[in-house]
């Protein structure tokens, strides 16, 4: 399918977003930040900054991206024979995750200073006696007007309403989750794939936005809303049809993990009535090819949950050839987890791809195929809190 075009592009954004770009020259010379705000009323403001990369940053950038490598490669490949040697793991790595945010934190804070104006900016204060008199404070203005702003949207939507009644179209939807004062919803960033396994998400600059999600370009972010039929105006989506939800599952010969995985589907059945899951879960064999191509080329929304990667337990070819059946509209992929060696199912065909690269490598190919939204764990976990 072709680019969208620019018009296309402006007229399709979700208000009340926003796209972050970060991204190094092909020198690696200057680092660029670009930051674009779809307000209310579809005004789109753009910031760039341009900061020269001084050798201290670039010896502490690259510092931090092997540093993160090299904690997700032992969370996943140390062996483990024992219950505490597993516990005494994960504790580790968490500490070591902490101390990259941190540093990362200390080395961004000139960007996310500037960032900082923009997402979270100031309101300012009415005052005691504005207060008294019906008024509110900075926190409350923005409260008070997004208010007023819902209850006019409420008239519009029952006029909206009555036009597409019966007409099949998404309902529209508000969301409900506390916002900074800017009123972003939500941001992707588009970031650097040299510099993709840092996590910028993690950034306090970010922490009062409710949805953070990332993708390769803006083209392919607006190319995944059009596939999903998004419309602007209902700020919804055509959706996942609730009856064709599919799953892989090859689980450690685990007693407890096979009780919490039941226990999870039937949670997740009452959350969504209606829902129908069908699929694989097996711990005596791998799931064959066939099996995974039938499940991902019919289903809507498809889970697979592995200790092994899904592109070293198959290969990237297994899916390619699904890009003329695919129509999987969404994909989770619980693929990243250690567990004792003894319950650590033995890996067979696939190709050999670098821990650190699996899940970007993933997402790339799922995308390709034309999946429009791709869900995948980037930090290993224990098995029983994959499957939860």
């Amino acid at each position: 399918t072709k680019n969208p075009t620019w018009e296309e592009v402006s007229a399709t954004l979700p208000l009340n977003s926003a796209a972050l770009v970060l991204q190094k020259s092909s020198d690696e010379r200057n680092f660029y930040i670009g930051l674009m705000h779809v307000k209310k009323e579809r005004q789109i403001e753009y910031t760039l900054k341009k900061i020269p990369i001084e050798p201290e940053f670039q010896e502490s950038l690259n510092s931090l991206v092997e540093r993160i490598a090299t904690t997700k490669h032992n969370l996943v490949k140390t062996p483990l024979m024992t219950e505490k040697d597993m516990n005494e793991l994960f504790l580790e790595s968490e500490s070591a995750m902490v101390n990259i945010i941190h540093d990362l934190e200390e080395l961004f804070a000139p960007v996310s200073a500037v960032l900082d104006e923009i997402i979270n900016p100031e309101l300012p204060d009415l005052g005691e006696d504005a207060a008294g008199e019906g008024g509110v404070g900075a926190g409350g203005a923005a409260a008070a007007a997004k208010g007023k702003d819902k209850k006019a949207d409420k008239k519009a939507d029952k006029k909206t309403a009555a036009k597409s009644k019966g007409k099949g179209e998404a309902a529209k939807y508000e969301s409900n989750l506390p916002v900074p004062t800017s009123q972003i919803e939500s941001i992707v960033f588009l970031v650097d794939h040299r510099l993709s396994l840092l996590p910028f998400e993690a950034l306090k600059v970010f922490s009062k936005i409710p949805v953070k999600s990332r993708d390769f370009s803006l083209q392919l972010y607006i190319g995944r809303l059009l596939r999903a039929e998004y419309n602007p105006e209902t700020n919804n989506t055509a959706g996942i049809s609730k009856e064709e939800l599919q799953y892989s599952v090859y689980m450690p010969p685990d007693e407890e993990i096979k009780i919490s995985l039941k226990e999870t589907l039937q949670e997740v059945t009452k959350t969504i009535p209606g829902a129908k899951f069908t699929g694989v879960q097996t711990d005596e064999r791998i799931p064959s090819t066939g099996e995974i191509q039938s499940l991902l080329s019919s289903s809507s929304f498809f889970t697979y949950f592995d200790t092994w990667s899904i592109l070293n337990r198959f290969g990237p070819e297994v899916f390619s050839k699904l890009g003329q059946v695919n129509k999987c509209n969404a994909i989770m992929i619980l693929d990243r987890m250690n567990n004792i060696k003894e319950k650590l199912q033995k890996q067979s065909g696939g190709s050999k791809t670098l821990v650190s690269d699996q899940p970007l490598q993933t997402v790339a190919l799922f995308s390709i195929l034309g999946v429009q939204d791709v869900m995948i764990n980037q930090w290993a976990l224990k098995p029983d809190q994959n499957i939860q």
